[in-house]
Order: structure tokens, then C-alpha cells, then sequence
């Protein structure tokens, strides 16, 4: 990931050694800078390496990324390890909506060539509102933008909670795009022409995913998870991260304090190349091919699935499509005594809750299928 005019750093001088840094570090940034600052640098790329392991299994993902932020809006591309994976995952925000591309292009090419029926589609997609990541299927991803991607979030006067980028935590709770719930956070700003977290504390209201208070003496909250950079270093001018890492907390079985917690998930970020411009900028993805699409930006119809080759319809263009429309009129005539609940898939999401984290690796490691 070295070199094309990057200002590039050594993965061993600044890579796995860099990250046994003391936690020390992150609670000196708490409480100091977190006063909204708007960073002065608007463009610029990070090319790095992140994994992800749960403390209690053997298994772990690690994959290549690319950040290119350009003004409020930026890219990450992910690109796993795992052979099976798909070509790479791409998520944009464009300032208002996110944009999820999972692409598996070569896949169907090696599926058909060996006479195999496979589906029209060569990827799957999702777009949202919101600017903060946690897409399922590429967990990494939220780790990444609240490492070099954040900046633009993180100008807001002082935050005083926000959703966690992670699609779920470390007692098993989910955070999606029509599910995220907000933790109290203390964080710290670095300080330099970017302006993104030096260290953030993620505060547990105490409440489990069933919305029943958790066993004391953790009903009263805890320390849910924790982001810190690690290590230091400034390439180009511009102080950045070498390696920071985003730990999963959980309750300890027993526990006699609010901070009796054991560690059970860890992202860890590691930063390979860095340099002032962008060279080829999209606030979407490129779409590779026939892609079905999974939209919930419609007020009417929240979860709407279409087809899309080579453009992505804005939230105008569907609302004023026939089809839609006809959908929308349909489902206002239904009184809302007979509809189903708001969130009937909710019960669903909740069993996903309770589902051990460990397993969740193992579907993000897994080849992926070609069908939404």
C-alpha cells in the first residue's frame, strides 16, 4: 500500500508495535479539547490496514482500506485478506445520505464460466440518512471513519452523545440505520490542521437490547466501549494516527463494580500512507453492474428495494416515480390499526442481539451470496 506519491510510513516502524501504547494516553485527551474546531485540511487519503478479533475465538478479519475525504463528503473502500471475500466494500457519504456497495463482480464471472445460473446482480447495495457508519456486513468500517474520516462530524459544537460506528457492541446490542441508539460520549480532539478524535469514551445507559435494565450494579451504566489512538505521527505536516484500536466492552459475570468489565472485541487500525489530495473522487460508489438496491431514505415507504446499472435515483426521482406513488397510496389507505407494527422486523433484529458477537465473524468472514 506503499508509494504512487503518498507520503508513506514503514508498517513495522509504525504498525503492530505501535499499538501498546497505555490507555494512559487516551484519558489525558479526555476532557481536553473537545470544543468544536473545523479542520483547515478539506482534501486529502489515507491508506492503511485494519483487523478485527474477538478475545474469545481464533478467528479474526483483516483487510486493506483507502479513505479519500474531499470537503463534508468521503469514501472508504475496504478490501479483505479472505480469499472467498467479495472484490471490496464501499461505503460514500455525499453530506446527506450513505451509500453501501458490497461488490462480488468476479465471483458471478467464475460462477458463470463454470456453467453455473447465478442471479443478474454483480453487487448489493444499501443507502441511508445519516453520516455515521455501521453496516452489518463491513464492521471495520466505522472504526476507519472515526479514525480519518471524521473530522467533518466532529467540528459540531461539543457533542455530548452520538451513535457508536459499530453495528453492535460488546453486550451483544445492534446499531443499524433504523435502529441506532446514542451513548453518552467524552472524547478529545487532536489538535493540528485535522481535526479528528485523539480518544473517545463510549457511556452504556445500563439498559440491555430487550430495554430491560441490566443486573446491578451495571443498571446504573457502564464504560461500553472505548476508541484511542495508540501512536502518533506526522507525515507531510499533518499529525495522524499510526495505529489506534476501538475495544468492545462487556459486564463481567458477577461483577462488584460499574468498572469490573473485560474486553471482548477489538478493532485495531494501522495507518500505511498518507497524502494532501484525491485523485479520482466519487461521493458515490461506482456501480460495477446490475445492483439491487435496498433504499430507506423514503419517509412513506422506509424500506423500498429497486434495480440500478449506472445511477443512483435521488430520494426526488423515486418519489415521483409511478410505481412508488402507487405503493405509498396503497399503504396510507391501510388503517393504522392493521398495520403491522412499525417495526414487526424489530423483533427479529432483537434476536440478533442475543446472538453471541463471536458469530458474528464468522458471517463477515464467509463467502457472500449474490442474492439480497
Amino acid at each position: 500500500m506503499l508509494g504512487f506519491g503518498h507520503k508513506s510510513v514503514s508498517p513495522d516502524g509504525l504498525g503492530k508495535r505501535a499499538c501498546v501504547t497505555s490507555i494512559i494516553g487516551l484519558m489525558l485527551w479526555l476532557g481536553f479539547n473537545t470544543a468544536a474546531a473545523q479542520s483547515t485540511l478539506s482534501e486529502y487519503e489515507v491508506r492503511g490496514t485494519v483487523e478485527f478479533k474477538m478475545v474469545f475465538s481464533t478467528n479474526e478479519s483483516t483487510a486493506d482500506f483507502t479513505v479519500s475525504v474531499r470537503g463534508g463528503m468521503w469514501s472508504i473502500i475496504l478490501r479483505r485478506h479472505d480469499v472467498n471475500a467479495s472484490d471490496y466494500e464501499q461505503i460514500t457519504f455525499d453530506g446527506q445520505s450513505l451509500f453501501f456497495l458490497d461488490c462480488f463482480e468476479s465471483q458471478v464471472s467464475a460462477e458463470k464460466a463454470k456453467g453455473t445460473k447465478v442471479a443478474a446482480n454483480v453487487a448489493n447495495a444499501i443507502v441511508s440518512r445519516g453520516e455515521i457508519p455501521h453496516r452489518g456486513f463491513s464492521p471495520e468500517i466505522g472504526p476507519i471513519w472515526l479514525a480519518y474520516a471524521s473530522a467533518t462530524f466532529f467540528s459540531r459544537p461539543a457533542i455530548q452523545s452520538m451513535e457508536p460506528p459499530i453495528p453492535f457492541d460488546g453486550i451483544g446490542r445492534r446499531y443499524s440505520d433504523d435502529s441506532a441508539k446514542k451513548l453518552r460520549v467524552e472524547y478529545g480532539l487532536l489538535q493540528g490542521e485535522l481535526k479528528i478524535p485523539s480518544g473517545i469514551v463510549f457511556f452504556d445507559d445500563g439498559i440491555d437490547p430487550l430495554g430491560k435494565p441490566m443486573p446491578s450494579p451495571y443498571n446504573k451504566g457502564f464504560t461500553n466501549s472505548i476508541y484511542a489512538v495508540r501512536n502518533m505521527t506526522n507525515l507531510d505536516g499533518i499529525a495522524l494516527p499510526a495505529c489506534a484500536t476501538l475495544s468492545l466492552l462487556s459486564p463481567r459475570k458477577n461483577g462488584q463494580n460499574p468498572d469490573d468489565l473485560q474486553t471482548v472485541g477489538v478493532y485495531t487500525i494501522y495507518l500505511n500512507s498518507f497524502r494532501r489530495s484525491v485523485s479520482d473522487f466519487s461521493a458515490t460508489p461506482r456501480l460495477p453492474g446490475p445492483t439491487g438496491v435496498t433504499d430507506l431514505r423514503m419517509k412513506e415507504l422506509p424500506n423500498i428495494f429497486y434495480w440500478t446499472t449506472n445511477k443512483w435515483p435521488s430520494v426526488s426521482e423515486i418519489e415521483t416515480n409511478s410505481e412508488y406513488k402507487e405503493k405509498a397510496k396503497l399503504r396510507s389507505l391501510v388503517p393504522p390499526h392493521q398495520m403491522p407494527k412499525k417495526r414487526v422486523v424489530s423483533f427479529v433484529l432483537i434476536l440478533i442481539t442475543v446472538v453471541p458477537v463471536a458469530l458474528y465473524l464468522l458471517l463477515v468472514n464467509k463467502q457472500k451470496s449474490n442474492k439480497i
